[in-house]
């Protein structure tokens, strides 16, 4: 019963210096980006040692269109870039300012999408096959990324047994 007293208690105390603590003391060490509020109220991340983007795409299968860049925020979508397809499939998002870190979505011309992680490296390359992103993507010179693709990949493979 003692135990059980102590562990109630440890968990109490542990609640609350969770719910007292401010935004800026939950931010661990090992965060890749800082971020405040600016006037506005807007979030601005602090992109300092950031890349400057150069995401090179190839998508065996396209031929031509447009490509959106699309980021989110809570439950907002917003075009952030757009690239055009030449006839292999390939295109490119490149421009001086680095993305702000997050998840962003390749909305592709058939309406798909592919799905990338972004934060301080923003140069990598990717290759997939249309209408099998899951198990055809492939990614170099990012970790995040490419880790995003094996929980897909892996996902996938689980699925049959539920």
């Amino acid at each position: 019963m003692n135990g059980l007293k102590l562990s109630l208690a440890l968990f109490s105390m542990l609640l609350m210096i969770a719910c007292n603590s401010s935004p800026e003391s939950n931010t661990s060490s090992s965060d890749t980006s800082s971020e405040s509020l600016n006037q506005d109220g807007v979030i601005q991340f602090d992109k300092t040692g950031f890349e400057s983007p150069h995401i090179e795409v190839t998508v065996t299968g396209y031929t031509e269109g447009k490509v959106y860049l699309i980021g989110t925020f809570e439950d907002q979508n917003f075009v952030v870039d757009s690239a055009q397809v030449d006839r292999d499939g390939h295109f490119v998002f490149q421009r001086p300012e680095p993305y702000d870190p997050g998840l962003y979505y390749l909305y592709m011309p058939d309406q798909s999408t592919l799905q990338i992680l972004l934060d301080r490296d923003q140069t990598f390359e990717l290759t997939s096959n249309k209408g099998d992103y899951v198990f055809s993507t492939a990614v170099a010179g990012q970790v995040d990324t490419e880790l995003l693709y094996h929980g897909f990949r892996y996902e996938a493979e689980l699925q049959p047994r539920f």
